[in-house]
């Protein structure tokens, strides 16, 4: 079965390769990434250091969202306190939460 098997594969006008692996054989991949290797797409990337980068800038500005809106709910600072409290409360709370998301992601990275 295994010589039928190679005949119809030699014979075929293609075979699928892997394009992120420079142009190895599909099934070579396959295996490789079975047996724990790894593509060689996901060993280099051209700018490691931006997911770090991104989530700085979310924990800024979501800090920054978190100030100005409690800012607002204790003394009416910046708005004046003209949405309501409700309003503010979410706002308060939804840039903490992306706050949180940012420092958790952000440990993660390598």
């Amino acid at each position: 079965m295994t010589q039928l098997a190679a005949a119809a594969s030699a014979s075929a006008p293609w075979r699928p390769v892997d394009e992120f692996n420079g142009g190895a054989p599909l099934e070579k991949t396959v295996t490789s990434l079975l047996n724990g290797g790894t593509r060689k797409k996901d060993v280099f990337h051209p700018l490691p250091f931006m997911p770090k980068i991104l989530c700085i800038f979310s924990l800024v500005v979501s800090s920054i969202l978190f100030l100005l809106f409690l800012a607002d709910l204790i003394a009416g600072i910046p708005f004046g306190g003209t949405g309501g409290a409700m309003l503010n409360i979410g706002f308060v709370v939804g840039a903490g939460i992306v706050a949180a998301m940012s420092v958790l992601t952000f440990l993660e990275q390598r």
